[in-house]
């Protein structure tokens, strides 16, 4: 007989309406609110029970799901599962005794035998096994006590000193670690967690201190250098402009400004810092870069192009040869050393006109 899923008051109502009511199968099933297959599995256990319609109103409802109710076939389990329990003994003696993760018996696990379990179905069935052996779960270590050399304990003072957070975790972790601390404690005083504070020792151990110290590399992806490069020219070729003609009212740029003409002028977002630091590594100071870079001709795009497409025609026998004006300089009287005689102080008016100007004529040639 099936294992009841129904409840037992149902179970009953089921066997009365099927024996004594002219209703068909499908109109009990919907009464009932189950399926044609139920009905039809429950209806057959009870024709071939020795049961009959009297005996079953009688029966309580325990009773009636005792009688419905069989033990269900235990196959028997296969050598590969056979060997797997007698191998938990050992997994679990070596998890109360020993600094080892379940993750790690595992793979030992899985290499020396062929047809080795998953590592999910691994921990299911040693959970399994645990259960049923009445065994406590192993409690989750607090602590992990890491030995520091005698040679080391100097250098790591200096880096608890040093302004390098980085190195400062290290140190604080190793440190707490080497005086017998809990790893919650490590946690929130250097805000990382377990499993970074646990490949530092480890490290540490295997390749000494000094590994400890590389600073992390990060891998680019090519297309991020193509941005990253095609990001820096376009700053190039926005400073060289006017602030004027990119709607801002300012004689030079500001890293403020040069972020928000960027935006406007790309459609892509990009950060105050950004810009700084693309300036700073190209070795441009932006004092300097007001007088030497950005140029004030309101009619600065129109000559740039100009002057591209002469260049562009340039024959190799050909040099492009220009004319620049700096100036004019008004001719006036400015402070600094005079010889004049002690008696008398030499004054220069607030507000004089020029006595000429100056004008410079630079040569380019390319």
């Amino acid at each position: 007989m099936p294992t009841p899923s129904l409840p037992p008051a149902k179970l009953k109502r089921l066997i009365i309406l099927a024996t004594c009511s002219g209703f068909s199968k499908t109109h009990i099933s919907q009464h009932l609110r189950i399926s044609r297959s139920t009905l039809h599995k429950y209806l057959s256990a009870f024709k071939r029970s020795s049961l009959t319609l009297s005996t079953v109103q009688t029966l309580t409802n325990s009773d009636l799901a005792k009688r419905f109710l069989i033990r269900k076939r235990t196959s028997p389990r296969s050598d590969r599962y056979a060997a797997l329990d007698r191998h938990f003994r050992t997994v679990h003696v070596r998890l109360e005794t020993e600094p080892v993760t379940l993750q790690s018996l595992w793979m030992e696990y899985s290499l020396s035998h062929a047809r080795a379990y998953g590592y999910s179905a691994f921990c299911e069935r040693y959970s399994k096994w645990r259960e049923a052996n009445n065994l406590p779960k192993r409690p989750r270590n607090t602590t992990y006590v890491c030995v520091i050399k005698t040679a080391d304990l100097d250098t790591l003072k200096k880096w608890c000193h040093s302004s390098d957070r980085r190195l400062w975790e290290k140190a604080s972790a190793l440190q707490e670690m080497s005086r017998g601390h809990s790893i919650e404690k490590i946690c929130k005083k250097i805000e990382r967690s377990r499993k970074t504070i646990f490949q530092w020792p480890q490290t540490y151990r295997t390749k000494g201190l000094s590994s400890l110290c590389v600073p992390r590399t990060r891998k680019i992806s090519p297309s991020s250098l193509d941005a990253i490069k095609e990001r820096g020219e376009r700053l190039l070729r926005l400073i060289h402009e006017p602030p004027q003609l990119h709607g801002v009212n300012r004689a030079s740029w500001s890293l403020v400004s040069l972020a928000k003409a960027y935006e406007n002028q790309y459609g892509t977002f990009i950060s105050r810092s950004t810009v700084s630091d693309f300036f700073r590594r190209s070795g441009y100071k932006f004092t300097k870069a007001r007088k030497v870079l950005t140029s004030t001709d309101p009619h600065f795009r129109e000559n740039l192009a100009v002057i591209k497409q002469t260049l562009a025609k340039l024959e190799p026998d050909e040099k492009f040869f220009s004319i620049d004006e700096f100036g004019p300089f008004a001719v006036k009287m400015r402070g600094g050393c005079a010889l004049v005689p002690g008696d008398s102080v030499r004054t220069i008016p607030q507000r004089q006109k020029s006595k000429g100007s100056l004008i410079f004529h630079m040569y380019r040639c390319t």
